[in-house]
């Protein structure tokens, strides 16, 4: 029987020692007893340097938490989850791993974990990559009509806990871009577009969403607002520095713009009824208006 134990002991040795995944052997503290060859690899230490440390030192403190759900469930009747962590390489980089945890002695008071960590960078990378391209307009960058439904129908949910949360939807339009476009050429008009979508962001604070519809239709997400007179002070300042000329190449253009704003009363349910109305209160400033600057807040008929 001795035989036949060291016989597997070093069977699954050498399985450990030969997988690309990273292997751990580690206490109910995290701290490693045991460290496979791929250690080197995965994460630039040898084996030896991660020998009596605690393994969950080196997730990053957002993701510390998943890892002890995951790794050392509180009920040692749960079965650990996988989870997707990252992890501090030796040089100061973080990389992503998935990992497996499993409870090697259910019976005894100093239990020991196996961790089996893959590195899955590559893969998140690319996930993070498809959905920023599924969520934000190609051209500028900016959020697109889907993530601002998303976040729109989150902000409803919080108006209906919270009422007195007020949360406004600014719908801009740039005037005469066909015209500009058209002068000036699509490569130039393209070009004015991105140097908006630049000066939204500059304009407004990084909390504030900014998403491009499409065309020349652009929309700012204000939360967390006192009032309407704190709408307008955003929408005053965007104004100042979108009446600032635009240099494209060698010629100078103004932009002139309409906006409708519309602010989350009751009577809104869907992200298309405020975009609806916000659109509505944009023409009717549009239409009302040869000056530069045209601003009108929605009212319902």
């Amino acid at each position: 029987a001795e035989e036949r134990s060291r016989e597997l002991e070093n069977r699954y040795r050498l399985l450990a020692e030969n997988t690309f995944d990273l292997v751990l052997i580690v206490t109910e503290e995290s701290v490693v007893e045991y460290a496979s060859p791929a250690c080197l690899k995965l994460l630039g230490s040898s084996p030896a340097t991660l020998l009596g440390k605690a393994i969950l030192d080196r997730v990053l403190p957002d993701d510390r938490q998943l890892a002890e759900l995951g790794w050392f469930p509180q009920d040692i009747s749960d079965s650990p989850m996988e989870a997707i962590v990252r992890l501090q390489c030796e040089d100061g980089e973080t990389a992503w791993f998935e990992s497996h945890a499993r409870r090697l002695d259910d019976d005894g008071e100093d239990p020991r974990w196996l961790l089996s960590l893959r590195d899955v960078s590559d893969r998140v990378s690319m996930e993070r990559q498809l959905l920023h391209e599924a969520t934000h307009d190609p051209l500028t960058g900016l959020p697109n009509r889907a993530l601002l439904e998303e976040r729109l129908r989150v902000a409803l949910c919080r108006r209906d806990r919270h009422p007195r949360d007020v949360f406004a939807v600014v719908f801009m339009d740039l005037d005469r871009f066909k015209v500009i476009n058209d002068s000036l050429g699509h490569e130039r008009g393209a070009a004015l577009l991105q140097r908006v979508a630049k000066i939204l962001r500059a304009s407004l604070r990084r909390t504030v969403l900014a998403c491009r519809l499409g065309g020349d239709e652009f929309v700012v997400l204000l939360e967390e607002l006192s009032g309407l007179d704190e709408a307008l002070h955003v929408v005053k300042r965007v104004n100042a520095r979108l009446s600032e000329p635009i240099e494209l190449d060698d010629q100078s253009v103004t932009v002139k713009a309409s906006m409708g704003i519309v602010l989350s009363d009751a009577r809104y349910q869907e992200p298309k009824e405020l975009l609806r109305d916000a659109d509505i209160a944009m023409y009717r400033a549009k239409r009302g208006t040869r000056e530069f600057y045209a601003c009108l807040l929605y009212t319902s008929p």
